[in-house]
């Protein structure tokens, strides 16, 4: 029964960053936020499809969960006589890092133009095909802080959520960082 077994394979995925990673050293995070299979009440499917997403700051780490992951499904699945197809798809994109010297030439332009108002965040769980950019090119990642009138960042609904709200109101400054950070990175030797 797959339904079982993909039962079985999600709690055993769960042991992965709670009992295999070293999450002392670096965090990680692994979701399964879909799970298809079947169309009847009464017939047990055939199969069943499960996708989820997996981020950590660390490359070595999260190859290394890769591994476990593909390790944990095929070895559960055979165990109950069933099999596994794990496959990491284009949405699998690797750790997002600013370079430090980029960040440390662009972080006084972006406190310019947000009026002091931008500051650096603590690091965050992203899964952004921006990385992808960044193996070709230089790139800062930057967050246009856009919360509703009334919200702060804590109380407004994050990407992602049915709820999330955008201050259009937000989008000139957002310009004109980009550009300011532009000029600034071309000016530079």
């Amino acid at each position: 029964d797959p339904i079982v077994v993909s039962a079985q394979v999600i709690t055993g995925l769960q042991t992965i960053v709670s009992r295999q990673l070293n999450i002392s050293k670096e965090p990680a995070v692994l979701s399964i936020g879909q799970i298809n299979g079947g169309n009847r009440e009464n017939i047990v499917p055939e199969s069943v499809e499960m996708v989820g997403t997996l981020r950590a700051f660390d490359e070595a780490m999260r190859n290394d969960a890769k591994e476990r992951i593909t390790r944990t499904a095929e070895s559960i699945a055979a165990a109950s006589g069933a099999s596994a197809e794990v496959s990491f798809g284009p949405s699998a994109y690797p750790v997002t890092a600013n370079p430090e010297a980029l960040t440390e030439m662009l972080a006084p332009v972006l406190k310019k133009v947000s009026g002091g108002k931008a500051m650096q965040t603590s690091r965050f769980m992203a899964s952004e095909d921006f990385s992808e950019f960044q193996k070709v090119v230089p790139g800062m990642y930057v967050i246009l802080g856009a919360a509703p009138e009334g919200k702060t960042p804590a109380t407004a609904a994050p990407n992602h959520n049915p709820a999330f709200d955008f201050d259009e109101g937000a989008m000139p400054t957002g310009a004109k960082a980009l550009a300011a950070m532009t000029l600034e990175y071309l000016a530079t030797p």
